[in-house]
C-alpha cells in the first residue's frame, strides 16, 4: 500500500473518531454562547443564520452532538454579541485562576514601559550629544 493510500484511510476514519460529545471546556463555552445570545437579544435561529449554518445544527452543536464552530462564532458581525461571549470567557478564566489584563490595566502598563523606555533612552541621547560634541572639539 502506498504511503498516501495510508493517509487517505487514516483521514477518512478521523472525524468518525474524533468527536464524542462535549468535554467540560465544550460545555462551558455552548453555555457561554446561550448566555451571551440571550443577553444580546438574538435568537438562536438568528445566530445561526449569521454563522451560516441552519438552526438546526446549531441546536446540535450546542447539545454536543456535534462539535462547535467556534471558528465561525467568532467571525459574527454583531460586535454585541461576541463582547458579551468575550466578557463570559474572560470572567470564566478570571475565576479559574487565570490572570487577565483589562484594556485600562493594559494601558496603565504600556505607558509606564513608553516612560521607563523614555527615561532610559534619554540618558544614552545625552550621552552621545556629549560624544558628539567632544568630537567635534578634537
Amino acid at each position: 500500500m502506498a504511503p498516501f493510500e495510508i493517509a487517505l484511510i487514516v483521514a477518512s476514519m478521523l472525524p468518525c473518531a474524533a468527536w464524542a460529545g462535549h468535554t467540560v471546556a465544550s460545555k462551558a463555552l455552548a453555555d457561554d454562547i446561550e448566555r451571551a445570545r440571550k443577553m444580546c437579544g438574538l435568537s438562536q435561529k438568528e445566530l445561526a443564520i449569521e454563522m451560516g449554518i441552519t438552526p438546526a445544527q446549531l441546536n446540535t452543536q450546542l447539545a454536543g452532538a456535534e462539535p462547535l464552530n467556534a471558528f465561525r462564532l467568532y467571525g459574527l458581525t454583531s460586535e454585541e454579541f461576541r463582547r458579551e461571549l468575550l466578557s463570559l470567557q474572560i470572567n470564566r478564566l478570571a475565576d479559574s485562576g487565570a490572570t487577565v489584563i483589562t484594556n485600562a490595566r493594559l494601558d496603565t502598563l504600556l505607558t509606564r514601559l513608553d516612560s521607563f523606555l523614555g527615561s532610559a533612552q534619554k540618558p544614552m541621547a545625552k550621552a552621545d550629544l556629549r560624544l558628539g560634541q567632544k568630537q567635534e572639539a578634537c
